[in-house]
This record gives C-alpha cells, structure tokens and sequence, in this order.
C-alpha cells in the first residue's frame, strides 16, 4: 500500500468517526478501505494515524464549535464526576484528550472494592443503567475484566469502568498509542478546563 493510499484511509476512517459516531477504530478502518477500494487490507493505518486526522479535522473544519463542545463535554464530566464523589472519580478518553466529537461518552474510572457499591448508589438516585465487562490491558502481559456501567445524563452517555482501588495508579494501556491511558481526576480536571488545554 502507498503512503498515500495509507494517508486517505486514515482520512476517511477519521471523517467516518467523526460524522457517523463509529467508535471502533478497525471498525472504521475497514469501513474506509471499502469506500477507497482497497482489497489488500494487510496495511492499514494504526490508530495513532487516525487519530492524528481526527485532530487535524477538528483543527480545520470546526475549530470554534469544537473548542465549544469540548468545554461543554467537560463541564458534564465535572459534573459526573462530582455525583461520583464518593468512588474516586477519574476522567479520560476523547473528552479530556480534546478529540471528542458530540457522539463521544463521558468515560469515567472509579475506584472501589464492590461494583454493587455503584449500582446501589445510582438505584438510589433512580438512574437506570447497563451493567456489562470490559477487557483492559494493564501492561504486556496482564490483562483484566472489569464491571462498565452505561448510562445516560441530560442525553449525555457515561460510561463507568470500575476497578478495585489497587488500580489507581495503574492506569489501562491505551488502544491508540500502546501508551497508558491518560486520566485526570476533579481537581486536575478543574485546571484543565481554567487552562482551556491538556
């Protein structure tokens, strides 16, 4: 495959995520190779190149209104992460990374000894919500299965990834750069957004 070939897929894969709300990056790939009529599908960018065109999109098509939504995203996820107080609350993912597009979930770690603890508290406060597992990557050779809530808050989607508070300073490898994800808790999340970057 050209690099220029390379460089349309990602392009496309980009514009797909962004327009279409497709969060699965092969997914989105495939879905690009398709379109450009790509058989050999051996190469495909990484997700580090896409990501990097969701950036450059954003930079260029919207730079007002994505300044706009990012802060208004944030401020949401301030929010939930306040109702979340008691659970050490920490954000990451699109919003605090600033490439959130408006079909981006709040992605929100807590830190607990018990899931019930958190599907107690959000049956109390009448917020129904979806229960399921998610695999994480801790390090090369460790891997986990935690609880993930979904739920949604002023049209707002949350997802809630819970894990024993062992975990607090090891955060989940990243699916886009192989690096450990970024993540902020209230108070830096608070700096963030006076400092208006990340």
């Amino acid at each position: 495959m050209s690099s220029t070939t390379r460089q349309q897929i990602a392009e496309e894969a980009a514009r797909i995520m962004l327009e279409h709300g497709e969060r699965d990056f092969q997914s989105a790939k495939l879905k690009a190779a398709k379109a450009s009529g790509l058989i050999d599908q051996s190469a495909l960018p990484s997700n580090q190149e896409i990501e990097e065109q969701i950036k450059q999109r954003q930079v260029i098509f919207t730079p007002d209104t994505h300044k706009a939504l990012i802060y208004n995203k944030r401020l949401q996820a301030q929010n939930a992460m306040i109702f979340f107080r008691d659970f050490n609350p920490h954000l990451t993912g699109a919003v605090f990374d600033g490439t959130a597009s408006k079909y981006s979930p709040l992605e929100i770690h807590l830190f607990v000894d018990t899931v019930e603890e958190v599907t107690i508290f959000l049956l109390e406060h009448n917020a129904p919500f979806q229960l399921s597992e998610r695999k994480l990557r801790l390090g090369k050779n460790e891997e986990i299965t935690v609880p993930m809530l979904r739920f949604y808050a002023d049209e707002q989607e949350v997802e809630v990834t819970v894990f024993l508070p062992k975990y607090k300073n090891h955060s989940p490898i990243s699916s886009i750069d192989g690096a450990p994800q970024r993540r902020a808790n209230l108070k830096k999340l608070q700096k963030v957004m006076e400092s208006d970057s990340v």
